[in-house]
């Protein structure tokens, strides 16, 4: 990932609530080309490539895909996925808060953040029939670039706090090097 692609960090310039006329609601396989049309225009590439992997992200077992539209239109989206333990000696298993795309102009809207809320329910309400049940500690797991200080902000508003950094986290390599793992504990 290129530091180019992430939104400018610029501290409470995002507003409070959604504007008018946004809906967030879960993504399904009529989105695939408007959410691959949001990665190519954010990061650019090929669109069947895109198309390819947002259908596999929509089709993942133990996975969701989260669209906020904007009268109609998708604007941005997010995923969470269970990712299974991998062996490079720190990222567990988990559910994982797995990437949040915005187009730039519908940045600093609060979509990204009522995105990252909406996954954090989805995960607690997976995580309902866990051992221990009700009242018990879920953990949502989170990797980013460590250049990306606009989500780190945004995630430690939701109690994300730092448990590592490295080179890469499940096979997520990053550019410049350096990857932040976070993790947030909440009780459903």
């Amino acid at each position: 990932m290129s530091a180019s692609f992430f939104a400018p960090y610029q501290p409470g310039s995002s507003s409070a609530a959604l504007p008018p006329g946004v809906v967030l609601r879960p993504a399904d396989l009529d989105d695939t080309g408007a959410l691959a049309g949001i990665e190519a225009a954010v990061r650019g590439g090929n669109m069947d490539l895109w198309r390819t992997a947002m259908e596999q992200a929509l089709l993942r077992p133990r996975s969701a895909v989260f669209v906020a539209c904007a009268d109609a239109v998708p604007v941005a989206y997010a995923k969470a996925s269970w990712l299974a333990k991998v062996d490079d000696g720190v990222s567990p298993e988990g559910f994982y808060l797995a990437g949040c795309t915005v187009l730039p102009a519908h940045r600093r809207m609060s979509l990204g953040r009522a995105l990252t809320a909406h996954r954090l329910e989805w995960i607690a309400a997976q995580s309902d029939g866990r051992p221990g049940g009700p009242g018990t500690a879920v953990d949502a797991w989170y990797f980013v670039n460590a250049a990306n200080q606009a989500s780190l902000a945004l995630h430690a508003e939701f109690g994300f706090v730092e448990v590592a950094r490295g080179p890469r986290f499940h096979g997520v390599e990053f550019t410049g090097g350096e990857g932040v793992l976070l993790r947030s504990s909440f009780v459903v």
